[in-house]
Formats: C-alpha cells, structure tokens, sequence
C-alpha cells in the first residue's frame, strides 16, 4: 500500500512539475504583456515554485522518521531564504526598476548556500574513516577535476578585487562549486545512503549550481 502511493505521489509531483515547467516556457515563448509583462510573470510567477518547496519541505519534516526531520528542515530553510532574497528583488524591481548589487537580497540568496551545505553534510555524514583509501582517492579526484573544470568555465572569467560586489560576486560561484562538490563526493564517502528523497533534492541543487555558474 505504501508503495502504491509513492509511486501515486512520484507521479503526480512529477506531472505538477512538467505542467508548470511548460506553462513558465510557454509564457516565455509568447511573452503576453511585452517586455513588462515578461518582467512581472518573471518577479512573481518564478517565486512559486521555491515557495511550493518551503511548505512542502515542513510537511515533509513533520512525516519522515526523526533522524530526517533535521534535513528537511534545513532544506526548507534554505528555500525560505532564497524565497525571501526573490521576493525582496521583485518588489525592488517593479517598485523602483534596479536592483542594488549587493543588496539585502543577497543576503536571502546566500543563506540558501549556507543552509544547503549543512543540510547535506547532515543528511550523508560523510566519513573519511568509514570510506576507505580508495573511496578517498576517487573522491579527491572527482572534486579536483570538478574545480579545475569550473575554473576553466566559470572562474576565471570572474573579475576578483578587494571590494565588496567583488567579494559578494565571487561568493555565488565559489559556493556554488562547494556544493557541487559535496554533491559529486559524498556518494564515496557517506556514512548512510539516505533515501531517494534526498538524492532527488542533491541532484536539483546541483541543477542550480550548474546553471547559476
């Protein structure tokens, strides 16, 4: 019976998701409004999903077995902190036209990465001690090829000084290459496997990093 429903959930969670994929790609594609409506659809209709994702993550936390609870809450903070950064960008941005950078949305969007690295360390407990040499070695490798690529295709493109947009500009794809980088190295080294759940939200964070870079 538990299965049976997942697979029900599985599926209707992915039709959810296919449905607004193309309802967001066919309003891009006819762009109603103009420039302006493609202006509002995107300040407000691309904060729903990160919204759905908070609520979704608390009803997930109150759910699962108690040694998941902590992840899931993690998970929805770091979604309530990218939400908040998005919510306050559109308001700035339809209010006013620009947005400062940085800003007080940055603040919201660097809390995602601060919540989502502690939430997969928590989720995977990666062990060096439990993995063994090779596992460590294969690990290493990964996460040095990972960052060599990112450098050659995001890095070193980045203007770096000493003031603060260029800190907080080289903060986004710095911290999006640290979570690649758990994500690429914990399937070698974790001490637990965890559940399908959080593989599927490990793959969607890697997802973001790889198109924020």
């Amino acid at each position: 019976m538990a299965s049976t429903r997942a697979r029900h959930a599985a599926a209707g969670a992915l039709g959810v998701a296919g449905a607004w994929l193309a309802f967001y790609a066919g309003w891009l594609w006819l762009a109603p409004g103009g420039d302006r409506g493609l202006l509002i659809f995107g300040d407000t209709a691309y904060v729903v999903p990160i919204v759905a994702a908070t609520v979704l993550c608390g009803w997930a936390a109150t759910r699962v077995p108690r040694a998941l609870c902590g992840f899931w809450i993690l998970i929805g903070l770091a979604c309530a902190s990218w939400g908040a950064g998005e919510v306050l960008w559109a308001v700035r941005e339809l209010g006013s036209g620009s947005v400062p950078f940085p800003w007080w949305t940055d603040a919201g969007y660097l809390g995602f990465y601060g919540f989502a690295v502690v939430a997969l360390v928590v989720f995977f407990r990666p062990s060096l001690r439990h993995a063994g040499s090779e596992a460590v070695l294969d690990g290493a490798l990964a996460v040095a090829s990972l960052a060599l690529l990112w450098w050659w295709l995001v890095l070193r493109d980045v203007e770096i000084g000493a003031d603060l947009p260029s800190l907080v500009g080289l903060s986004y794809p710095v911290l999006d290459l640290v979570l690649l980088c758990i994500v690429a190295l914990t399937p070698l080294v974790a001490a637990r496997r965890g559940s399908l759940a959080g593989w599927l939200v490990a793959f969607g964070i890697a997802a973001g990093g790889i198109s924020d870079g």
